[in-house]
């Protein structure tokens, strides 16, 4: 099962956010399998380079912490301060991979946890025309227990 969600400005899990770059073209896919992919608009159709890439990576940092935080949302935590944690690798001209570091933030009042870790995460990316397109890893799903 797949299910995607487009986003614009005014939807709720986006509205907090102070970045008016949000585009109504940016997606997230959620899959049962749990591997997350987000959909980033290029600003041209060329294939970018390693370095407009991390200036992408840079303006997206807000959104890249929501589709990190859909790893952590069992443990009811959050990954904020995202950034580029190692060299960008292409494996040919329109698909790579690369590592975002990232705080995940455990914070619940009526327990008082109030936790931080950095954290990293290895990101492959697929580039096809003017769209960028990230994939997390795979972490399968614990199936019910037999009795």
């Amino acid at each position: 099962m797949q299910l995607d969600f487009e986003f614009n400005r005014t939807d709720r899990a986006l509205s907090n956010l102070s970045n008016p770059s949000i585009k109504k073209s940016e997606k997230i896919t959620l899959n049962s399998t749990m591997q997350e992919t987000w959909t980033f608009s290029l600003p041209h159709s060329n294939k970018p380079t390693i370095d407009e890439l991390k200036v992408l990576l840079a303006e997206k940092q807000k959104e890249l912490g929501i589709f990190l935080s859909y790893y952590f949302k069992k443990e009811g935590a959050l990954a904020e301060k995202v950034n580029l944690g190692s060299e960008i690798h292409f494996k040919d001209q329109s698909s790579g991979e690369f590592t975002l570091e990232f705080d995940l933030i455990h914070f619940n009042a009526c327990l008082a946890i109030n936790e931080q870790k950095r954290d990293q995460m290895k990101i492959t990316f697929l580039i096809e025309g003017s769209e960028l397109t990230l994939k997390g890893p795979y972490w399968p799903e614990r199936e019910m227990d037999e009795i």
